[in-house]
């Protein structure tokens, strides 16, 4: 873990612009040694009673960034990543991540861990499928970078999996 020293906080146009010109391999170290002002992503966020939501701040044929914002309790269903790599930065509040493995087509709970204020988190379908939750009394916010953009992915309905076509409930182009 970097030191207070080493890391350097970025505003979120700097954010944008630096992750979709660095190579992937960069991502993760960056989002671990970089802290953002949550100032600057205010006027990104918005809420619903219902659902978390979907806010993109930029996409391109090869990445995709996405504010997710959460009222407590809210949280996806199992999902796959249909291919793609996914960092997970949390920006505010705390978030539930639950990793699961499939065994002859049931879903198992393998790991859960709690991403705090400042912590990251890595997944692709190679290490399975996950969902998350905002397991606080708070409002949080979790910033998701794809490579490459993620279109519809595999959700765990039931007992069974479906397609699930993907979209946005505000889009902006930083």
């Amino acid at each position: 873990m970097p030191s207070i020293q080493e890391i350097r906080t970025i505003d979120l146009k700097e954010l944008v612009n630096d992750i979709l010109i660095m190579k992937t391999s960069e991502i993760g170290d960056y989002l671990k040694t970089n802290s953002f002002v949550v100032q600057d992503l205010l006027s990104y966020c918005t809420w619903n009673e219902e659902h978390y939501t979907r806010n993109c701040l930029q996409r391109n044929q090869e990445k995709e960034i996405i504010l997710l914002c959460w009222e407590p309790g809210q949280k996806t269903p199992i999902h796959n990543h249909n291919g793609q790599n996914c960092w997970v930065s949390q920006l505010q509040g705390s978030i539930t991540e639950n990793l699961y493995q499939n065994y002859n087509q049931q879903y198992n709970l393998t790991n859960s861990i709690s991403l705090e204020e400042g912590k990251c988190s890595f997944i692709n379908d190679e290490m399975g499928w996950h969902n998350l939750e905002n397991h606080s009394n708070k409002r949080s916010v979790s910033l998701h970078i794809y490579v490459n953009p993620i279109e519809e992915c595999e959700i765990l309905n039931g007992e069974k999996t479906i397609t699930k076509k993907l979209e946005y409930d505000n889009e902006w182009d930083l």
